[in-house]
């Protein structure tokens, strides 16, 4: 995985940790909006690590084919 994957895995961890810690109950219309952009960003953090995954298997054939 290189540095720019790892800094946008930073980056959208630490968006979702701060929208939660506005997260208030009741759910009002704005809380939803939050849970929402906190799944999104769940959802691109899970691509982001499986396309990371795929480009180190890879690397580890082509490794294997050397």
């Amino acid at each position: 995985m290189d540095n720019e994957k790892i800094l946008t895995i930073q980056s959208e961890s630490k968006g979702i940790f701060t929208l939660l810690q506005r997260l208030q109950a009741p759910m009002s219309e704005q809380n939803i909006a939050i849970l929402n952009a906190c799944l999104g960003s769940l959802k691109l953090i899970g691509n982001i690590c499986e396309e990371a995954m795929k480009g180190a298997e890879d690397d580890d054939g082509e490794a294997d084919a050397e």
